[in-house]
């Protein structure tokens, strides 16, 4: 038998238990599985991309805070609370309890959901309990 140097899960998982998870890298860590439904996602509003769903490392992502699509100064964010994808009072706005023409979320050319915060519209995915959930995102002022 070859031993090899690749750490093992249990490995990692007594190596968290005694460091306080230190060592422990992010894939250990288990996600939602309907996460991945959203991986790669596109969000689109009348023909204007606005981001993806991805990880905060991916520039294109709308949780990437030092991304166009994740800043909260972006005109093109929809984290920007006066601007035309942000605001609460934006008809295209994620955050507009209201709103009919939430930003869709795309995915294979196909809309699988709407961000939005309205929870009366079929097919809403709430931007805050999904960025919290799969993508370890948390909105900070």
């Amino acid at each position: 038998m070859v031993a090899t140097s690749r750490p093992t899960l249990v490995g990692l998982l007594v190596a968290a238990a005694l460091f306080g998870g230190a060592f422990v890298p992010d894939s250990v860590y288990a996600r939602p599985a309907p996460c991945a439904h959203f991986d790669g996602a596109m969000i689109m509003v009348d023909k204007k991309f606005l981001g993806k769903l991805a990880d905060r490392y991916d520039s294109l992502s709308i949780f990437n805070r030092y991304g166009n699509f994740g800043s909260r100064y972006s005109s093109d964010s929809i984290w920007n609370r006066i601007g035309e994808y942000g605001s609460p009072d934006a008809l295209f706005s994620p955050f507009n309890e209201t709103t009919v023409a939430p930003p869709a979320i795309m995915k294979n050319n196909k809309i699988i959901g709407f961000l939005t915060v309205n929870r009366r519209l079929p097919g809403g995915v709430n931007p805050y309990s999904l960025g919290a959930m799969c993508y370890d995102f948390t909105v900070s002022e």
